[in-house]
């Protein structure tokens, strides 16, 4: 019988005994279920990052930690430099001291891997510097990204552990899968954008913040919707009004008629309205709004569905 290989968890320090620090407090954390759920691997630079994935093809890969400091590589030849890359780099950056921020940097932008989290340690109290560089390696749309800074004493690696616990992805097991298909109707398969996606579904749907779903055509946005929808509060399900996202499809209306399906109107606000209606915003009240075919819209639609976004407040 051929068993899955565990979840690969990354760990990218100049030394080996950094390493070891490391999964040691990972493996003696809570009751050790971090160090059974998880295959360690230890990588001492991006080089060697970046062959680990051409080796292991199709890996899952639940969390890379990385080091920020690598001044045990400065003579090693190791060291990344910082050509030019999709966010210019501060001149005075200090490639040495802030290393870990450039290995996180390549792995987004030469595509080496965009959807898994990334935790980057440091034992150095934090700086005006590290704040400052930390800003320009923000990836919107891929894998989320943390800085921590290890306090000295017990605290630190328990808070490397809590951490990593809350970041690393993990497969969903038969009984998720059959959850998201009965409650969802998705198909949410072992592959790890599949978990990336359930991941952010759950997170973002309890919260009220406006959310962009990007696709192609087919690739299952209304079901995202849908499935945002139903991770809500705002989801009643034998409420007609709550049991659905309210929902309209920009393709489908006629460019005259865009404002009315959005925003409603009044009675004589154009020739031929002889009474009021509701906007998809006003209709949807309490509960989700799903605006569909989004990018069909004009700027000037556009900018008045801004300010609706932003005050939360509809006019006819």
């Amino acid at each position: 019988m051929i068993t899955e290989p565990l979840p690969a968890l990354l760990i990218v320090q100049p030394t080996r005994a950094r390493y070891q620090t490391i999964i040691r407090h990972l493996r003696e954390y809570g009751d050790g279920s971090i160090g059974r759920e998880f295959e360690f691997f230890h990588l001492d630079c991006y080089e060697a990052l970046s062959s680990w994935y051409a080796r292991n093809p199709g890996r899952f890969v639940s969390l890379v930690i990385i080091g920020l400091d690598f001044s045990e590589l400065a003579e090693s030849g190791k060291l990344l430099g910082y050509p030019e890359l999709k966010y210019p780099v501060p001149k005075d950056f200090d490639a040495l001291r802030f290393q870990g921020l450039l290995v996180y940097v390549f792995l987004r932008e030469n595509g080496l891997d965009g959807d898994v989290p990334v935790l980057l340690v440091s034992e150095a109290p934090e700086t005006e510097d590290s704040r400052r560089y930390y800003s320009f390696m923000l990836y919107p749309a891929q894998g989320a990204c943390q800085l921590i800074y290890i306090p000295p004493g017990p605290d630190g690696p328990v808070l490397v552990a809590e951490r990593t616990a809350a970041l690393a992805l993990r497969p969903l097991d038969e009984n998720q899968r059959a959850h998201w298909r009965k409650a969802h109707q998705m198909v949410v398969g072992g592959a790890r954008r599949m978990v990336c996606l359930a991941r952010e579904i759950e997170r973002l749907g309890p919260g009220e913040s406006v959310v962009l779903v990007l696709g192609k055509p087919g690739v299952g946005k209304e079901l995202v919707a849908n499935a945002l929808h139903r991770c809500s509060l705002r989801f009643v399900a034998d409420d007609p009004v709550r049991a659905w996202p309210s929902t309209a499809n920009i393709a489908a209306i006629a460019r005259n008629l865009i404002e009315v399906e959005l925003f409603g109107h009044t009675r004589g606000a154009y020739t031929g309205s002889v009474g009021e209606r509701e906007g998809v915003f006003e209709y949807g009240n309490g509960s989700t709004v799903f605006l569909d075919e989004i990018g069909d819209i004009s700027n000037e639609v556009q900018l008045k569905l801004l300010r609706v976004m932003e005050n939360r407040r509809v006019k006819r």
